[in-house]
């Protein structure tokens, strides 16, 4: 008889761990689970930011440099070409205005740099939106730009707008660049508005935010496992 009681037990405590978590998984929901998600995104916005820059400086010094003849596509390959996979960067140069060197020809849309839809800042283009950085030297232009989020016209099982896979938000979430009390503003480094982005859809939780009720979930499935 107590074997049966002892048994029933591991019942009992299965029911009273998915219960509690099932709680706190309600409690995540109540508090807006986006806030973190943005808020998780703003710092790796910054993050990429700082690469951005980085790679600017490298750009920069290399058309300085007194054995640098004007090919930047033989001095960057192959590095050049892992750059937007890897990390969403890309970089487009422009030699009086016209375009000489592309990283990849996701970027290529611009034959004249006084057609770029903008400078700095957010930088719209025909397939997404991007985070762009321009430095001048001598005759050259040089843009850099990171991947924010695609946004492509028309959608197929290939081309999804979806955010560069670093940022952890669904792809029904927006950006746009007015600012707006729906929305939450973006800023870069120097703490200057760059756009908004604004929760549209299925709402996700953060890994660490699923922490606590995922552990309660496994310790009921153990007891229900051993019952």
């Amino acid at each position: 008889m107590s074997g049966k009681l002892n048994k029933y037990y591991f019942l009992v405590f299965a029911v009273a761990f998915f219960a509690v978590a099932a709680v706190f998984e309600n409690g995540l929901l109540k508090k807006h689970p986006e806030i973190d998600l943005i808020e998780d995104f703003q710092k790796e916005l910054l993050k990429n930011e700082r690469m951005l820059n980085r790679l600017m400086v490298q750009i920069d010094s290399l058309t300085v440099g007194d054995s640098f003849d004007g090919n930047f596509f033989k001095e960057l390959y192959p590095s050049a070409d892992q750059l937007l996979e890897k990390d969403g960067l890309g970089i487009l140069v422009y030699k009086n205005g016209r375009l000489q060197y592309w990283s990849d020809r996701i970027f290529a849309f611009y034959d004249n740099s006084a057609a770029l839809p903008a400078e700095e800042g957010l930088l719209v283009f025909p397939n997404g939106y991007y985070l762009s950085k321009k430095i001048t030297s001598g005759d050259y232009e040089i843009f850099g730009l990171h991947l924010v989020k695609y946004n492509f016209r028309y959608e197929n099982k290939y081309l999804k707008n979806s955010f560069f896979y670093k940022y952890k938000l669904p792809e029904d979430f927006g950006i746009t660049e007015e600012e707006s009390r729906d929305c939450f503003s973006v800023y870069n480094l120097a703490g200057e508005y760059l756009f908004s982005i604004k929760p549209l859809g299925s709402y996700l939780c953060t890994t660490k935010q699923l922490y606590k009720p995922g552990t309660l979930y496994l310790f009921g499935l153990l007891f229900l496992l051993i019952y």
